[in-house]
């Protein structure tokens, strides 16, 4: 099923094109004042930057997955804390869409480096997905967030089934 064509992003289109077939990124103040704006444009921009993604990972979206990234990795220091809760909220707003599950996955794995307990209700549902990857990518972030999504974590363990009881023991598991 062909995606929908979606408006880029006006910070995608900031993002230089590779060198070489190689990433060879932008320079640290560079990419630092375009993740600041983007952070000053607030949740609308990067729903917009997000909105980009495809379903398929073919390398056609990777400016979309560079950007996001690079606000995940920016915003995990502990100063960040205030940014970092509003991004947080929007990875998770939008794996609990309907988007592609590959594309909610993706998002997922992007949260494990922000997500914080405060998260975990909104994660708990996601381990009840119909799809494996994005199973997986819930109870990995649990994991991530640690000792605060261990009881969530019991609790969806007594109503699940098939790869979700699998998923749920082994991020249960993994938190010792």
């Amino acid at each position: 099923m062909p995606e929908k064509t979606v408006r880029k992003s006006p910070f995608v289109d900031r993002v230089p094109a590779l060198r070489n077939k190689k990433w060879g990124g932008m320079e640290n103040k560079e990419s630092e004042a375009l993740g600041s704006e983007i952070l000053k444009a607030g949740k609308p921009a990067v729903q917009e930057i997000m909105a980009g993604l495809q379903e398929v990972d073919n390398g056609s979206d990777w400016k979309e997955r560079l950007l996001l990234h690079m606000l995940v990795t920016d915003l995990s220091v502990p100063e960040r804390k205030k940014e970092r809760g509003m991004l947080a909220a929007t990875f998770v707003e939008e794996a609990a869409s309907d988007r592609p599950a590959s594309v909610r996955a993706f998002l997922i794995q992007e949260l494990r480096l922000i997500a914080e307990e405060s998260v975990v209700p909104k994660l708990v549902p996601l381990l009840r997905d119909k799809s494996p990857l994005v199973v997986d990518a819930a109870a990995a972030a649990m994991v991530s967030i640690g000792e605060g999504a261990r009881k969530p974590l019991q609790e969806a363990l007594k109503g699940a089934e098939n790869h979700s009881k699998s998923a749920i023991k082994h991020a249960l598991n993994q938190l010792g």
